[in-house]
């Protein structure tokens, strides 16, 4: 009898210890607000917004409008930590908050930020032919873009599609005597952006000459930066050209810093990321490459 008194006591402190362990989690510091707060671009009109929180809370408010629009909050209640938002106004920035909602009390406000603008075309291109059966096709930066497509055709053809994260795309397998059309367009966050307006570029025989390899072999001008990634000096060497100006951007395309004619850059004061050298050469050939500050 002493015995089963003994394990009945030992049942019911444990069971009171546990169930004093999980409110006292939530009592002590009030209502845990979520954290780790991450909004990632569906589309034009859509949008995925997602949050951690205290394991013992299910219930979440979300509250969120265009960015210094002064609109109403559009509001819901979301079970879970995450929740897809249909129906937005395209080109916007936008902001949201959301706060755990806990039984006698609602957590503070978090806070966070999306733009689901579309990307614009690049402003400008670029062809530089550089055989008798290739070209390369070059743009400016398109702030927010993170990838490009380049789509070409034979006049009258059907078109073929080739991608990069670079400003630039060597176009291979062409035809001399032949008109050829192309088209650039970015993507960013919000999905792709609109083409460019179709341009055209011709492959003249009698422009190159028979020696067009060889010449072209030997002029091509190129560039190596190294050591990439780097945290402090960034040396450039360049092939076949001089230097007469540096640009450096950020990865929104934006320029940091004009540099003149320079081998090396320290780079030890920016913030760890991706960035972007433009090189113009004394040719008037704009380089473009990217390195990892770390």
């Amino acid at each position: 009898m002493k015995n089963l008194h003994t394990k009945m006591m030992f049942c019911i402190c444990l069971m009171f210890s546990v169930t004093f362990i999980n409110a006292n989690t939530l009592d002590d510091g009030g209502c845990p607000a979520p954290y780790s707060l991450e909004a990632m671009v569906t589309g034009l009109t859509t949008a995925t917004i997602s949050w951690n929180g205290h394991s013992l809370i299910t219930k979440y408010k979300l509250r969120y409008r265009i960015a210094n629009s002064g609109d109403p909050w559009q509001e819901m209640i979301v079970f879970g930590t995450s929740v897809n938002l249909t129906n937005l106004t395209a080109n916007n920035a936008y902001i949201y908050q959301v706060k755990a909602v806990c039984d006698s009390e609602n957590s503070a406000w978090e806070s966070g930020s999306f733009n689901n603008a579309q990307c614009d075309p690049p402003s400008t291109t670029l062809v530089t032919l550089l055989s008798q059966s290739s070209a390369r096709i070059s743009w400016g930066a398109v702030a927010g873009a993170t990838k490009y497509k380049v789509r070409y055709r034979a006049m009258g053809g059907n078109w073929s599609t080739v991608y990069t994260q670079r400003l630039s795309r060597m176009l291979n397998g062409l035809s001399m005597n032949t008109v050829y059309q192309y088209q650039v367009k970015s993507k960013c966050d919000a999905g792709w952006g609109e083409w460019t307006t179709i341009d055209s570029f011709y492959i003249d025989e009698d422009a190159f000459g028979n020696d067009i390899n060889a010449r072209l072999v030997s002029d091509q001008v190129s560039i190596k930066m190294f050591p990439n990634p780097t945290s402090d000096v960034l040396n450039i060497d360049i092939s076949n050209g001089e230097i007469t100006q540096i640009q450096l951007l950020n990865a929104n395309g934006q320029t940091i810093r004009i540099i003149e004619s320079n081998a090396q850059i320290n780079v030890s004061s920016l913030t760890k990321g991706f960035y972007m050298l433009q090189v113009l050469t004394t040719d008037n050939e704009v380089l473009t490459e990217r390195f990892v500050k770390y």
